[in-house]
């Protein structure tokens, strides 16, 4: 009984150990080639942890950026890392930030506008208003005289044909500078436009013995204009010439035209010599020179400050000269327009 239960024993522990030694021998073989198996995988983990952990710095650094630009930092632009999606969204970032920062540039430019155009506003409506309702009283005063009423009468109307135009070309300006012009171009003929003007122009010069002199001979050039506000502009050119021309004096207008540009001029003998500076800031808003500027009663300052505003509006360019007590203004525009 003993001799076969050891026996038993025997076959049962070989059995195992046989079970014991395939496995051993398995996994010996297993560890044996894993290193082949095992190199490539750690390698790879190795990059995509790399470039993972690359990226997460990258999203770190466009949220961190973001925030900037929320916090109004205009002036934060990310760089951009690579091609890819990151790197779109990073250059879509700079884009809008760019957009943003130039909208509010322009927001605040409308605004300084605004505060300035309600200050000059304010003192240039004050003081023809202040004058007429001074005149007015004088009118309805029973000892003022017929020969006196008849001076305040036209005082009176002269301070506000003053009103009407200030308030005219405040509109006009406000509505240039703010974008809300829309130029409406039309294919015109601008010698018709520019003799339309002449004409229209002609009884103010003669009152102070101004002579229109056209120094172009053709009588039909078709450019694509917005026939109204250039009519504007020429309209507030020759107005400016015949106020501040010596008297008994002449206004040439010229016109010329080569395959690309068409230029007119204008040119008068001004009662007062400009300085180049006082040239260079013509154009400006509310920018009325010298003495004799400021004193002329319907001057708003804002005549030639609209001009350039139109012409700029037809992609032309505006400039003046001054020499040998010559006044010149330019108007440059495309024929291709």
């Amino acid at each position: 009984m003993i001799s076969k239960m050891k026996e038993f024993f025997l076959k049962s522990v070989s059995r195992e150990l046989f079970i014991i030694i395939i496995f051993s021998f398995t996994v010996y073989e297993i560890f044996k080639h894993m290193h082949i198996i095992a190199f490539p995988i750690v390698i790879s983990l190795g990059i995509i942890y790399f470039w993972s952990y690359k990226k997460a710095i990258y999203i770190k650094y466009i949220c961190r950026s973001i925030v900037k630009i929320s916090q109004e930092n205009l002036n934060c632009k990310l760089e951009k890392r690579g091609s890819d999606e990151l790197g779109i969204l990073a250059e879509e970032i700079n884009r809008m930030s760019l957009n943003l920062k130039n909208m509010m540039e322009r927001e605040k430019s409308l605004q300084r506008f605004k505060n300035e155009l309600m200050t000059n506003l304010s003192h240039d409506l004050r003081t023809p208003l202040t004058s007429l309702i001074g005149y007015l009283y004088l009118l309805n005063d029973k000892n003022t005289s017929v020969k006196n009423r008849e001076i305040y009468s036209k005082k009176s109307l002269e301070r506000a044909e003053k009103l009407k135009l200030l308030i005219d070309n405040l509109f006009q300006y406000s509505k240039l500078e703010s974008g809300e012009v829309k130029t409406e171009l039309c294919n015109v003929n601008i010698v018709e436009i520019m003799e339309q003007i002449i004409g229209e122009m002609s009884i103010l010069a003669e009152k102070s013995g101004i002579e229109f002199v056209k120094k172009y001979d053709m009588e039909d050039l078709k450019l694509n204009v917005d026939p109204y506000l250039i009519s504007r502009a020429f309209q507030n050119i020759l107005s400016n010439a015949v106020k501040y021309s010596v008297e008994n004096s002449s206004v040439y207008v010229n016109i010329t035209s080569d395959k690309k540009n068409t230029v007119v001029s204008f040119q008068n003998k001004p009662i007062q010599d400009l300085s180049d500076e006082q040239i260079g800031k013509i154009f400006e808003r509310l920018y009325m020179g010298d003495k004799s500027r400021n004193s002329y009663e319907n001057n708003s300052g804002l005549g030639l400050a609209i001009v350039k505003n139109i012409v700029k509006l037809h992609k032309g360019e505006v400039w003046a000269k001054n020499k040998d007590n010559t006044f010149i203004i330019y108007v440059k525009l495309r024929n291709d327009l």
